[in-house]
């Protein structure tokens, strides 16, 4: 998958818990923070609660977050939802850290997870970010006649206008 540099790119960890009973689980991903910002991690359909606060650190590039299931539950779905905006241009895999787990129901204390296949996200050059305007690119002034006020226009964007009156 690819993202451009200031646009957001949504990941989804899925999960395939094959005949084990799943009650919860536990993800922690990395990532290059010089190449991602993470804005957000969130529980999929899979799981019926998110348990605890979801922690980002944009510093290191990490992302935690905990969710579960009562009842607990078996077969495929969307387990977490990764939001991701691209900082700079350049390859950026996402791998999942120690803290990674699932537990069943059979045995609260174990961990079953199984085989995980992280992703590469690529972030291509170009900003997807609008554009900062300056104030003299939006705003042109009417001349305003002695001591009855005026009227100006803002365009607040490409094809957005706004119209300013002042009286006095």
């Amino acid at each position: 998958q690819s993202v451009a540099v200031g646009q957001i790119i949504t990941v989804t960890v899925n999960i395939n818990a094959n005949d084990r009973t799943v009650s919860a689980a536990t993800l922690e991903v990395r990532y290059p923070a010089d190449k991602l910002e993470g804005v957000s991690i969130d529980k999929g359909s899979f799981f019926s609660s998110g348990l605890g606060t979801a922690t980002i650190d944009n510093v290191v590039g990490r992302m935690n977050f905990s969710a579960g299931s009562n009842p607990a539950r078996a077969g495929t779905g969307m387990a977490f939802t990764l939001v991701f905006r691209g900082k700079a241009a350049g390859s950026a895999p996402l791998t999942f850290g120690a803290p990674t787990a699932i537990a069943i129901t059979e045995n609260t204390n174990a961990t079953v997870l199984g085989a995980t296949s992280p992703i590469t996200l690529t972030v291509i050059a170009g900003t997807g970010a609008s554009p900062t305007p300056t104030p003299s690119q939006y705003y042109t002034p009417t001349p305003i006649p002695t001591g009855i006020g005026g009227v100006g226009q803002v365009e607040t964007g490409p094809g957005e206008t706004t119209i300013l009156a002042l009286i006095i």
